[in-house]
């Protein structure tokens, strides 16, 4: 369909929306690529845990109050069950991502670590299939084998 509708709120106009959202998904990949030679860099001088704990505070210091100025309309009228799905998204994602993550690049190097947590996209659309009910294509499907075995090349690869 040209148009969307995300929670009756947000229309999406996919021509221009989908070229926008593929720049800011490349800019998140370069910034989580970037973050990750540098949590690479500091866990020679750091345990896993150290590095986690400061990466999320400095996150927190730095976008919980700008959150607050730019979009305290919005924050004031979270609802409670927005706010526990937020806080949710925030244990895995943050805490337990985040922490797996450093651990993992400290155990088996950035190299391999970080195309094994690129996996996340296979997790996320058994999720959304089984919870969110979206449809599979032919393509994702493919796609999704790809990526699972590139993985397995990774994971069996002889040092």
């Amino acid at each position: 369909p040209k148009y969307i509708s995300i929670d009756h709120r947000h229309e999406f106009n996919w021509g221009h929306q989908w070229m926008i959202g593929i720049l800011f998904a490349l800019s998140a990949a370069l910034a989580w690529g970037i973050g990750n030679v540098w949590v690479r860099i500091a866990l020679q001088g750091l345990r896993p845990t150290t590095a986690s704990v400061f990466t999320l505070f400095t996150g927190m210091l730095l976008l919980f109050p700008l959150a607050l100025v730019l979009h305290w309309d919005e924050v004031k009228g979270i609802s409670a069950g927005v706010l526990l799905i937020i806080f949710l998204y925030g244990m895995a994602n943050f805490l337990m991502g985040r922490f797996l993550n450093v651990l993992s690049i400290s155990r088996i190097g950035l190299n391999r670590a970080i195309p094994i947590v690129a996996s996340s996209p296979v997790f996320a659309l058994i999720l959304a299939v089984i919870f969110l009910d979206e449809s599979l294509s032919t393509l994702i499907i493919l796609g999704t084998m790809t990526v699972m075995a590139g993985i397995l090349l990774i994971v069996t690869e002889q040092r």
